[in-house]
């Protein structure tokens, strides 16, 4: 930082008088790391931000407002450290600094809600050339993740297999050692069939239309079921419990949107009284044919937890995985009181002409899915935070 200017400054004191106060830009950025050392992190940002309005051709003002963003970010302030960080983009494009900021934006932009600008600025820093191997796998499974919270969801697709090809292409000393992304962009196939299993509404209508649908349904849930294996085929502990949560999520989904799902419409003329008792009939039929699915969820959902004590996982898939536990353990057992009363009610006169008939498989006939998960999940590797970062540190 040799060469940079000096500036003095008069300040007015208490008792009216001057005083004269020299500054550079190395004395102001090592005062403020040294605040930021001692745990004072606004008064280290209020050092980095003069320093920069005072010195903005410093070759100090880059790792200044870097530096400012991590202290806000540290106190919660994502809002003023991502200004900071657009600040430095937009001064210093290029070189470590702008490629740093632009890698630590795409992390923080979508905690920030800010999805759009994030994909942006993912398009920015893949159009770089000095790139390493690992940041621009980070750059695009980034992207394709805030692709698919978009709910674009075919550019999210395709975004997520290029990652993984780019990964799969990186041999020798190219090769990237930590698997962190390419999960990621495992994942992010994952979210896109569950999106699109879920954007399929079941309509009212007779038994064959309602089991066509759910068909369909069923399809894009098995096929985002093998994407979530294959995330945890990776071995990272955060898309592992993501993936596990993920996989358990689908068949309460589906359960919820079968149990949900309007009656079809009986084969006979009814009065009001016999269209009551056919639809509680079989709403409890319903009950009893898809159990199976809350149990898969609570399967799925505890083999995970068992995977998050082994690997020592955090974070916020962690505490979704124990309430969805106890959310469908507190189903089945209602579900359970529900068809223990229908077989105590099995007495009751039917209502004639009663289409009872489901209008999908029986999940009770079917094979128990298949079981990749936890042989593939590996032993817990050292260092890895609750949420993949970039290689991004305090200077």
């Amino acid at each position: 930082m040799r060469g940079d200017e000096i500036r003095l400054e008069a300040r007015l004191r208490p008792d009216g008088s001057f005083a004269i106060e020299w500054m550079d830009a190395p004395e102001l950025f090592e005062r403020a790391r040294a605040r930021a050392r001692e745990g004072d992190c606004e008064g280290a940002v209020a050092l980095y931000d003069r320093l920069v309005d005072r010195f903005p051709s410093s070759e100090a003002a880059a790792p200044a407002l870097y530096n400012a963003a991590l202290c806000l970010r540290a106190t919660d302030k994502l809002h003023d450290a991502i200004a900071r960080l657009e600040r430095l983009l937009a001064s210093h494009p290029r070189g470590r600094d702008g490629r740093h900021a632009g890698l630590l934006l795409l992390e923080w932009l979508p905690e920030a809600g800010r999805l759009e600008r994030a994909v942006e600025v993912a398009a920015a820093v893949l159009d770089r050339s000095d790139l390493r191997s690992d940041e621009r796998l980070e750059a695009m499974a980034r992207r394709a993740l805030a692709l698919a919270e978009l709910d674009r969801l075919d550019e999210a697709e395709r975004a997520a297999r290029e990652a993984l090809v780019f990964h799969r292409s990186r041999r020798g000393e190219d090769r990237i050692a930590d698997p962190a992304f390419a999960a990621c962009a495992a994942f992010v196939l994952g979210e896109v069939a569950r999106r699109r299993a879920e954007s399929v509404r079941l309509p009212p209508g007779p038994v064959p239309e309602q089991r066509a649908v759910l068909e369909r349904r069923a399809r894009h849930l098995l096929q985002a079921q093998r994407e979530y294996f294959q995330a945890m085929t990776f071995a990272d502990p955060y898309w592992s419990s993501a993936s596990g949560y993920r996989v358990g999520e689908l068949y309460l989904s589906f359960w919820e949107t079968v149990m949900a799902a309007p009656v079809p419409p009986p084969r006979f003329e009814m009065d009001e009284r016999e269209l009551a008792l056919y639809a509680q009939d079989y709403r409890r039929s319903v009950a009893r044919l898809v159990e199976p699915l809350l149990r898969h969820a609570i399967r799925y959902w505890e083999m995970t937890l068992v995977m998050v004590e082994r690997t020592g996982a955090r974070g916020p898939w962690v505490r979704r995985l124990h309430e969805g536990v106890e959310r469908a353990r507190a189903l089945l057992l209602a579900s359970r009181a529900t068809t223990d009363a229908r077989t105590a009610d099995a007495t009751r006169p039917r209502a004639d002409g009663a289409d009872t008939r489901l209008p999908f498989p029986d999940p009770s006939q079917a094979p128990d899915p298949v079981h990749e998960p936890a042989s593939a999940l590996g032993a817990p590797r050292p260092g890895r935070d609750e949420r993949p970062a970039g290689a991004l540190h305090h200077r």
